[in-house]
């Protein structure tokens, strides 16, 4: 199974879906779908081209239909194309221009949540499922919280979200021009699994 098949079989999974890959990676013991998962990296550059509205949809139904606590869906989901505007935002929150942001990125879903019990939590897994979503249609990734405080502050209304609601997080998303560096692949060093995990028996 080459790695695209293995990258499909991940994303279907994840978002309940079936697929040949999907059933080939379980023959294959699921070796390469774990594998991905490890080694799977937030984006560092995406090009230019946009992100054709009926996939930023499709990325967004994913997170919509995310399970929450009591299906309580304490979620709102702000999506943004318009370079000029997320240009702006990304200036006012001062933003390092050194690294990916609201600038470099085509597109943005500002994922909010209503501040009910677990709503954070809950729009972590909207996030993951929308990540899986999207490397399913072959775009890269990116979630950051910094630009949050502003749109909070200054651009609820322009972005149509509703009042009581607060952007947690914003996803970028579109399609990767480089290979991408971050704690996986070498720009920083992860923590030995022993140091994070513990198994009582």
């Amino acid at each position: 199974m080459n790695r695209r098949e293995a990258i499909v079989g991940v994303a279907c999974g994840a978002l309940g879906l079936s697929s040949l890959a999907a059933v080939k990676g379980a023959e294959n013991g699921g070796k390469d779908s774990i594998e991905i998962l490890t080694k799977v990296r937030s984006a560092s550059k995406f090009s230019n081209k946009p992100v054709p509205e009926e996939d930023l949809k499709k990325i967004i139904a994913a997170g919509v239909n995310a399970p929450s606590g009591h299906n309580v869906q304490p979620w709102f989901f702000a999506a943004v194309t318009n370079r000029e505007l997320l240009d702006e935002i990304d200036k006012l929150a001062g933003l390092n221009p050194g690294r990916l942001t609201l600038t470099g990125s085509p597109a943005a879903v500002f994922v909010c949540t209503d501040g009910s019990s677990f709503a954070d939590f809950d729009a972590g897994g909207a996030c993951g499922r929308m990540g899986a979503a999207a490397v399913l249609l072959g775009y890269g990734t990116k979630t950051i919280a910094s630009p949050c405080k502003v749109v909070n502050e200054k651009y609820k209304e322009k972005l149509g979200i509703p009042e009581n609601f607060n952007a947690r997080a914003a996803f970028l998303v579109g399609i990767e021009e480089t290979p991408a560096f971050d704690g996986v692949s070498g720009a920083t060093e992860r923590a030995p699994f022993e140091e994070k995990v513990s198994f009582v028996k």
